[in-house]
């Protein structure tokens, strides 16, 4: 925000995609689905795998890093082992499940290929995935999916689009919440974004026909794990280096390469060189990178929606992806799946210079209005709420506004330096607007679940602490910990502030008493210019930098390259979020656009404000 909003303060003084099947219920009654075939191949790059176990398994609901359920009846498959039944590759690679298997409307159904042999000999190593998605309420998946071609490419983009869940291969599971449901289901949908199943082949637009994907990387990552599959075993040389290079949390080797790729999805940085070295030039799939990237991260790129000059990003509990367009005076609503909303992009007499948008707890939008001195308010459909716009409290030039779990609403406002509150009616709470010594050129304000309300001030390098009446906390202003040209803050499950500083490229904890967490701001990780913050479901941080982003530990330890991710010089990153799935979404700019990066950070509990409300900021849903 920082480069746009002080050339602006300057200047100034189709429907959500809905899923198949039902919500996933306790009492739900499991539909035996006998003699409905699920129809296709196994193959390794071009070569059908003979003698393959394939599995098929549901993401378990009963808490995260759980085993998968095995959906199988080993007594109609007559094979089974420790992952549950399963059935054998014939010697073209192919498979027909046609016993009898079981599984709930609304879970969450993917195929795991296991071993066989892919032409040199068996390979235990072979580990191939296909999503298949939500089990349907009605019909079977031989209607939804008459065949499907698992290969590397079907692989990568179920590792990826499922990497927030998964733990290895066999390990995909999320808590039984009905937001971590949902969030489940978003992201096994998200796996047919980005491939074919009947062909087994990397898309070049999402089906929605406004996202542009990375084929080229997801081409080049399915060649990586092509290289072990099509080689003589476990033990040869492209695999050992493969599952070297690709190690999970706490240095686990994996021993599959679905687990690799799942490894790779969680850590796109790492060991970039050495992975894509691998590829042989008579690798299977094209068209790849044609040079090292900088990381294996997959992000999407939508455009449409009547994005224009888009600002700040923000998740509601559906997952969907809600902006600002400060340049169109409209704002635009995404689905889980990149589509525009039916009627985006939302217009309102009242819109005038909107930039940022909070969610609350009835997945409302209010939006700020920076010329307009102002918030409207949307509904979820895209229509002005009764009362919408609200003026009073002080408004004047609003930088930043956040929900508190009351679902009042708390703006910084640039100009006069101050913050309003105002109750979820719009109605300004006694004394707003409030400041203190040291409250000047706010840009961005979050709450804490004690309902305190922390404001960077970027050109007097502190921060203030308004308590939930607005009163400056005891401790408000602080300073030191290396901040300078404070430009956003993020609060963690423990309470603690995470403060970007936007020249120095640092960022800076401060616990919830208001002590410094350390004597100096953190570095490393690509950290430069950093100017929008968020907490992932692990409780680790994630940085904006306007050409990359940058992870950091709960202790501040850089979890990313020294070039940060998505080192792109063309990016233009004016905000970020993460979603329940564990997806990154961010706009830019100047290009008009939205991203998505698949499965790169840890599920989080979407609103911001139910977080807030539910003391669940922070940690996974």
């Amino acid at each position: 925000m920082k480069r746009v909003a002080i050339a602006v303060f300057c200047a100034a003084s189709i429907l959500p995609v809905a899923f198949t099947g039902c919500a996933l219920t306790s009492t739900a009654t499991p539909l035996p689905q006998t003699g409905s075939a699920i129809r296709g191949s196994i193959h390794g790059g071009q070569q059908p795998i003979v003698g393959a176990r394939v599995y098929l398994l549901a993401a378990a609901t009963s808490g995260y890093g759980s085993a998968s359920v095995s959906l199988l009846d080993p007594s109609s498959t007559g094979l089974s082992d420790s992952i549950g039944a399963y059935v054998v590759t014939d010697g073209g690679g192919g498979f027909d499940i046609s016993g009898e298997y079981s599984c709930t409307p609304g879970t969450q159904v993917y195929m795991y290929g296991s071993g066989g042999d892919p032409g040199a000999g068996v390979n235990t190593a072979v580990g191939l995935a296909a999503i298949l998605g939500n089990c349907p309420a009605s019909g079977t998946f031989a209607q939804a999916v008459p065949y499907l071609s698992i290969n590397e490419v079907s692989t990568v983009a179920a590792a990826y689009a499922i990497a927030g869940f998964a733990t290895d291969s066999t390990h995909v599971a999320s808590s039984g919440t009905k937001l971590a449901t949902s969030g489940l289901a978003n992201a096994f949908a998200n796996s047919a974004n980005i491939v074919d199943l009947p062909s087994g082949s990397a898309l070049v637009t999402t089906p929605g026909g406004n996202g542009a994907v990375p084929t080229a990387t997801i081409n080049t990552l399915a060649n990586i794990i092509a290289a072990c599959i099509n080689s003589t075993d476990a033990q040869s040389y492209p695999c050992t280096t493969l599952f070297a290079n690709a190690t999970g949390t706490g240095g686990s080797v994996p021993t599959d390469t679905m687990s690799a790729i799942v490894n790779v999805a969680h850590n796109p940085g790492a060991n970039v060189a050495a992975l894509y070295d691998l590829p042989s030039p008579a690798s299977p799939y094209a068209p790849t990178l044609t040079t090292q990237p900088n990381d294996f991260t997959i992000a999407v790129t939508f455009t449409g929606g009547g994005l224009g000059g888009p600002g700040p990003v923000t998740i509601d509990s559906t997952g969907s992806v809600w902006v600002a367009n400060y340049y169109t005076n409209t704002a635009t609503k995404f689905s889980p799946l990149g589509v525009p909303a039916s009627g985006s992009p939302f217009s309102d007499p009242s819109f005038n210079g909107p930039y940022g948008v909070a969610i609350d707890r009835a997945d409302n939008a209010w939006i700020i209005n920076v010329l307009g001195n102002s918030v409207t308010v949307l509904a979820p459909t895209g229509s002005a709420v009764a009362g919408s716009p609200f003026t009073g409290g002080g408004i004047s030039q609003p930088a930043a506004i956040a929900i508190d779990g009351s679902d009042d609403v708390w703006i910084a406002n640039y100009s006069p330096s101050s913050v309003t509150k105002l109750s979820h009616s719009g109605t300004p709470a006694p004394g707003s607007p409030f400041s203190q010594s040291g409250t000047v050129t706010p840009f961005a304000i979050a709450i804490d679940p004690a309902g305190n309300a922390w404001v960077p001030n970027y050109d007097s390098n502190n921060v203030s602490v308004f308590t939930r009446s607005g009163v400056p906390a005891a401790v408000s202003p602080i300073s030191g910990g290396g901040l300078d040209t404070p430009s956003a803050v993020a609060i963690d499950h423990s309470g603690n502030a995470w403060i970007a500083n936007f020249m120095t490229g640092t960022a800076t904890e401060l616990l919830s008493s208001g002590a410094l967490a350390a004597p100096s701001a953190f570095t490393g990780g690509g950290l430069v210019n950093a100017q929008n913050v968020a907490i992932d479901g692990d409780g680790n941080a994630w940085f904006a930098n306007y050409t990359s982003l940058t992870e950091l530990s709960q202790a501040g330890t850089a979890l990313t390259p020294a070039s940060g991710l998505i080192a792109d010089p063309t990016l233009t990153i004016d905000g970020l979020a993460v979603d329940s799935s564990g997806n990154v979404w961010f706009p830019t700019f100047a290009s008009n656009a939205i991203v998505e990066v698949i499965g790169l950070a840890a599920p989080v509990v979407t609103p911001l404000s139910v977080g807030v409300k539910t003391d669940t900021l922070g940690v996974r849903p």
